[in-house]
């Protein structure tokens, strides 16, 4: 009788373990995904973001508001670019978009 809830105490406390052990192992998992998507996002901005940049034109601003219109929506770019209370000298806007193209305005 003794022997016997020994026996299923041990099996008991295996089995604790394994689940334990299951448990950290799919947390570590996840770390390590997490780690690896966000180090690989990191590595693609780097990348455009040492792409030489592109002219694409410039602006004359006297206005407190500037409409760049409509630039055609795709995966990285928002359809419209709107600067409210542009107070700056010289505006850069920066849009990737199968590399780096930068707008100036002076």
């Amino acid at each position: 009788m003794v022997a016997q809830r020994k026996r299923n105490r041990e099996r008991e406390q295996t089995e604790r373990r394994r689940r334990t052990r299951w448990w950290v192992t799919g947390a570590l998992a996840l770390v390590v995904g997490f780690g690896l998507v966000l180090s690989q996002r990191g590595r693609d901005g780097a990348r455009l973001a040492s792409a030489a940049p592109e002219r694409v034109g410039s602006l004359e601003v006297s206005a407190t508001e500037i409409d760049l219109g409509e630039v055609p929506a795709g995966r990285w770019v928002s359809p419209t670019f709107r600067l409210r209370n542009v107070g700056a000298e010289s505006v850069t806007i920066t849009v990737p978009r199968q590399g780096v193209e930068t707008l100036e305005g002076c």
